[in-house]
């Protein structure tokens, strides 16, 4: 390791910097630390990589919120999540459907939306009871299921999907919304994908009832 030289240190006067400038190519080392050589980007942080190499980082700024959609047609997708993607919350307001057919969320990568496979569960109670619809406690492969019970059914509350297995892209699932009335919808699951996720739908389990009021939204870091 070179030596500084007697030009690359400004003189030292009272209250003044000191100024290190390294020869060439070469790097600032301080006690082991090696320190990058041009200024990084307003509000960005230095950080380490673990091995005495310091550099620019920039802050995570949390949550990215989505645009808002209003209920409407068959299915409605969020497209275009960034790639580092790790927890995606799913938000419903007064959220209602034209028809009694299960919701399922569902989840894809570059290739497409994926619509079987899924290892899941919803169930629901109304006024404290089980569901009427016969299947209280039902399993669901086409996607994340959420027990609607009648048209009109008007949800909110939200879907918790997060990152289980980043090597062989497996999400969870789990969510909780209230229903018009006393009523609750739950479920839970898991889904294996083949690439990063990069985007969620939300349908019907059948593909033809139509979603006709409140809005949902996605929020994803």
């Amino acid at each position: 390791m070179s030596t500084i030289r007697t030009n690359a240190v400004t003189a030292i006067t009272a209250d003044s910097n000191l100024t290190l400038s390294p020869n060439g190519t070469g790097k600032v080392v301080i006690d082991g630390l090696t320190y990058p050589i041009a200024d990084g980007s307003a509000n960005q942080v230095v950080k380490t990589n673990g091995s005495g190499v310091l550099s620019f980082a920039t802050i995570s700024s949390g949550f990215t919120h989505a645009t808002p959609q209003s209920g409407s047609g068959t299915s409605m997708t969020f497209g275009s999540i960034p790639t580092g993607t790790s927890f995606i919350v799913v938000t419903m307001h007064d959220f209602s459907s034209s028809g009694a057919d299960e919701w399922m969320v569902q989840i894809g990568d570059s290739g497409g939306i994926e619509t079987a496979d899924y290892r899941s569960q919803r169930s629901s109670n109304t006024n404290g009871s089980l569901a009427s619809d016969g299947t209280p406690n039902s399993n669901e492969s086409k996607g994340f299921g959420i027990t609607v019970d009648a048209a009109g059914n008007a949800f909110g509350g939200q879907m918790i999907l997060s990152l289980h297995h980043p090597t062989n892209h497996t999400w969870t699932s789990s969510s909780s919304f209230r229903r018009d009335g006393f009523d609750h919808s739950w479920g839970a699951g898991s889904k294996d994908l083949s690439a990063e996720l990069t985007q969620v739908r939300i349908t019907t389990k059948g593909g033809s009832e139509s979603f006709d009021a409140g809005t949902i939204n996605i929020m994803y870091m």
